[in-house]
């Protein structure tokens, strides 16, 4: 009996791939909710050890879904796309995850000694609220992907999905905008202030603005499974 119940469960699975693809973006929404208060840490000379321990429970809880997704991925006896795809798919999602944790992890390592203006200010929270938005926006999009499975591809759905990376897109492009800014000002203190705390600042800019482009990937290769 045990034999045939085991047949059904590789045959009709409780969890599916797109169902762990979810769950396992379910944890880019919890992690993002730490990244502004990271920065406002980062801005008030705060060193939180709770906020770090946090950001590493979500990343751990992540890789054990990570690694369901490719038992699963291995047991599978009939895909809808490359077993690669989705293997890569997976792949940058968690590193997306990863960078948010390392964001929060690189502000702990350098209190901030520069005197950033209020204009900075603005536009470092600004880019914290854009990275936010493309994760959020990206939810969206992944909590669709099994729906637009089941109804056969409706036309309804594709459109809002295309609607959706869309968006991203353009988040994308207002964040690329922000970082050049803020690049633009650190390295032009160059002169006036301590060199690790603007290589310290210059980096977590890069971090925060890798993960729209991550996600922008993500947004492709959605594209190519709906094709």
């Amino acid at each position: 009996m045990r034999k045939y119940s085991t047949i059904f469960q590789r045959i009709l699975p409780e969890k599916t791939i797109i169902s762990l693809i979810e769950q396992h973006a379910s944890y880019l929404i919890e992690a993002s909710k730490y990244i502004k208060k990271a920065l406002n840490n980062y801005l008030d000379r705060i060193d939180d050890d709770d906020l770090i321990e946090s950001l590493s429970s979500i990343e751990r809880k992540a890789d054990g879904i990570k690694n369901e997704f490719r038992d699963l991925l291995r047991k599978a006896l009939k895909l809808s796309f490359e077993r690669e795809d989705l293997l890569e798919f997976i792949h940058i999602q968690d590193n997306v995850i990863d960078s948010l944790e390392d964001f929060g992890k690189l502000i702990s390592l350098n209190l901030l000694e520069i005197s950033i203006t209020e204009d900075i200010k603005t536009l470092l929270f600004e880019l914290v609220d854009e990275v936010i938005k493309s994760i959020d926006e990206y939810y969206i999009l992944i909590s669709n992907l099994e729906k637009t499975f089941y109804l056969s591809y409706s036309k309804k759905i594709i459109e809002k999905q295309i609607e959706i990376i869309n968006n991203l897109s353009d988040i994308e492009h207002k964040i690329d905008l922000i970082s050049l800014k803020l690049g633009k000002w650190a390295f032009s203190r160059k002169n006036e202030l301590n060199a690790i705390d603007i290589i310290h600042f210059n980096n977590l800019v890069i971090i925060l603005s890798k993960i729209p482009n991550m996600i922008a990937r993500l947004a492709d290769k959605i594209l190519d499974f709906l094709k």
